[in-house]
């Protein structure tokens, strides 16, 4: 049995509060520490290889002091904060439109990673919202969330407003 989207959405918060209230934020600011916790949340859906990929990869970009502090809290405080129940249900949440397709009223989120196909320097992950119409080609416009229209960079809420005739996949209506 999956755990209902609107609980789901809630995990987040308390998944990220250790770092984004914590020593991470004190260390890197507010803006790196959420970031970061985008970044463990995903690794926590993707799976123990994401998660041994992306700790060598820190090398690059942390001391051993901070990557020290960034895994005890993740280890300690944010992975127990997620039950096997709800990383299952995150995972197949996640993972919708692989396998199926999108139906009007599915809960969406876009994937970290995902970049506007006009603009590829401008992210579009982790936006999140619901699907109100699928054209006959699978193009899904989508009704952005509260969350998501009180945390998207200005530029974007100004963009947001010339959906319909420009980006006619997403709608804050």
């Amino acid at each position: 049995m999956t755990i209902p989207q609107s609980e789901l959405q809630g995990l987040f918060p308390r998944f990220a509060a250790p770092l984004v209230t914590g020593e991470a934020a004190k260390r890197f600011g507010e803006a790196v520490a959420k970031q970061l916790a985008q970044t463990f949340w995903q690794m926590m859906i993707d799976g123990p290889k994401s998660e041994a990929y992306l700790w060598k990869s820190f090398g690059d970009s942390f001391t051993a002091d901070d990557i020290t502090m960034l895994r005890q809290c993740f280890e300690e405080e944010m992975k127990p904060s997620l039950s096997l129940r709800q990383l299952t249900s995150l995972g197949e949440w996640y993972r919708k439109g692989e396998d199926e397709e999108f139906a009007v009223g599915d809960q969406v989120r876009v994937r970290h990673g995902t970049v506007d196909p006009d603009y590829s320097d401008l992210p579009l992950g982790g936006w999140a919202g619901t699907i109100v119409e699928v054209d006959d080609d699978g193009l899904c416009h989508i009704k952005l969330n509260q969350a998501t229209l009180d945390h998207i960079h200005p530029v974007y809420q100004t963009w947001t407003r010339m959906t319909e005739r420009e980006w006619p996949w997403i709608s804050n209506n």
